[in-house]
C-alpha cells in the first residue's frame, strides 16, 4: 500500500516530467528554432597584411593583442571608443610606428594591471602584419581628453586607459601611456 501511494505521488510525476522535458527539447531543436549554426558572432577575423589602410577594416575587425604582465587582451579595430580594446581610427597604421591603443572602459576590469604600471615597465604589442613589438612605457599622464589624443604625436605607442569625467556628463578622461619600442 505504502509502495503504490510513493509510486503514483513521486515516481509517476517524475517519470512524466522527464518525457515532457525530452519531448520538448526534442520538439525545439527539430522544429528550427535553434540551429548549431545560429547567430555567429559577426566579428570579422583578419590578417593584417592583406590591408593597407584602417579605411579598408571593419568596424569591429580583430586585430592582435596586447600584453602586460600576466594580462593578454584582444585588440579590434573601431572609429569610436567603444568599450574594449580598440586601435584608434586617428592612428597611425599598425605596423607602422606610431600606433594608438584605447583601453575601453569595457576592458576595465581585466586592465586592472595597468593601474599598477610604472615607468619602466614593459607591454607586448602583437600584430598580424610583423607577430609582435615590445615596449616600455616612459611617460604616464592622467586627465587626457579624446581631442588631446588625437593631437598626440608619438615614434612609439600610445596606450590609453579610459574613465569617466564626473564633471562633464557621458564624458571620459584617459590615463595615457607613452612608450618607446625595445629593440
Amino acid at each position: 500500500m505504502i509502495f503504490n501511494f510513493i509510486k503514483r505521488a513521486v515516481i509517476v510525476p517524475m517519470l512524466l516530467t522527464a518525457v515532457c522535458v525530452a519531448g520538448l527539447v526534442w520538439f525545439i531543436q527539430t522544429g528550427g528554432f535553434i540551429s548549431d549554426s545560429a547567430e555567429q558572432d559577426s566579428a570579422v577575423t583578419y590578417r593584417m597584411k592583406n590591408y593597407k589602410k584602417f579605411s579598408e577594416l571593419d568596424e569591429g575587425a580583430y586585430v592582435g593583442s596586447i600584453r602586460y604582465g600576466t594580462y593578454e587582451g584582444d585588440i579590434t579595430f573601431t572609429e569610436s571608443g567603444g568599450n574594449a580594446l580598440v586601435l584608434d581610427a586617428d592612428a597611425k597604421e599598425p605596423w607602422e610606428k606610431g600606433t594608438t591603443v584605447i583601453l575601453g572602459s569595457g576592458a576595465k576590469m581585466q586592465l586592472a594591471p595597468f593601474r599598477d604600471a610604472k615607468v619602466g615597465d614593459t607591454l607586448t604589442l602583437s600584430l598580424y602584419s610583423n607577430d609582435s613589438y615590445t615596449y616600455r612605457i616612459k611617460k604616464i599622464r592622467y586627465g587626457v581628453s579624446l581631442d588631446e589624443i588625437h593631437k598626440m604625436k608619438t615614434d612609439g605607442l600610445l596606450v590609453c586607459r579610459s574613465y569617466h569625467d564626473f564633471s562633464t556628463a557621458n564624458s571620459k578622461l584617459y590615463a595615457v601611456y607613452t612608450a618607446e619600442e625595445v629593440v
